[in-house]
C-alpha cells in the first residue's frame, strides 16, 4: 500500500467527523508521511496501522478529547461531541472481535499448556512407579534368574534416574514459567499505573 492509497481510505473512515477534526487529523497524518520520507513510506505505513486501526483510534482520541475540553456549552460543539461518540460506537465492531478473540486465544493456549504440563506429570508418576515395581521384581528375579534379575534391576534403577530427572526438570520449567508471568504482569501493572 502506498501512501496516496493510504490517505485516501484513511479519508473515507474519517470523513463523517466535523471539518475542523478532520483536517487536523488529516494534517497530521500528512506531515507524518512528510517528515519519514519516501524512502521509509513502507515502515510508516507499518508504524501506523492500518487504515481502518488509525481511523478507529483518531476517533476514539478525538471522542476522548471533546469529553474533556471545557466550555462545550455551545451546541454545536455538543453535536460534534455525540457525533464523535456515535462514530465511536460505530467503530467498537472493529475492536470488539479482535479483544475477545484475543482473551479466547490467550484462554486455549493457557489450557493447552495446563494439559500439557498435566500429562508430562502423569507420565512421570507411572514412570516412577513402574520403576518402584521393576526394582521389586528385579531382586525377586535375580533368585530366579541372576542375569534376568539385575537386568530388571539394572533398567529400573535407570528409570527412576529418569523419572527423577524430570521432576527437576518440571519443578525448573514451573519455576521459569511463574516468573515470567510474574514479570509480565508486573510490568503491565506499572504501565497501567504510569497513566
Amino acid at each position: 500500500m502506498r501512501k496516496e492509497e493510504y490517505m485516501k481510505c484513511l479519508a473515507k473512515r474519517l470523513k463523517k467527523l466535523p471539518k475542523r477534526d478532520f483536517d487536523m487529523a488529516m494534517e497530521y497524518f500528512e506531515e507524518y508521511f512528510q517528515e519519514a520520507g519516501p524512502d521509509r513510506e513502507e515502515q510508516a505505513i507499518l508504524d501506523l496501522g492500518t487504515p481502518e486501526e488509525a481511523a478507529s483510534q483518531i476517533i476514539v482520541d478525538i471522542a476522548a478529547r471533546n469529553g474533556q475540553e471545557k466550555g462545550q456549552k455551545s451546541l454545536q460543539r455538543g453535536f460534534s461531541a455525540v457525533w464523535v461518540g456515535i462514530l465511536a460506537v460505530l467503530a467498537a465492531p472493529v475492536g470488539i472481535p479482535l479483544a475477545a478473540s484475543s482473551i479466547v486465544l490467550a484462554v486455549c493456549l493457557g489450557a493447552s499448556a495446563l494439559l500439557i504440563l498435566i500429562s508430562v506429570i502423569l507420565s512421570v508418576i507411572c514412570v516412577t512407579a513402574a520403576s518402584i515395581i521393576g526394582v521389586g521384581v528385579g531382586i525377586y528375579g535375580m533368585f530366579l534368574s541372576p542375569a534376568d534379575g539385575i537386568t530388571i534391576l539394572g533398567l529400573s534403577l535407570m528409570l527412576a534416574g529418569i523419572s527423577a530427572f524430570a521432576v527437576w526438570l518440571i519443578v525448573k520449567l514451573i519455576n521459569l514459567v511463574l516468573r515470567g508471568l510474574t514479570r509480565m504482569f508486573g510490568k503491565i501493572i506499572k504501565k497501567e499505573a504510569g497513566k
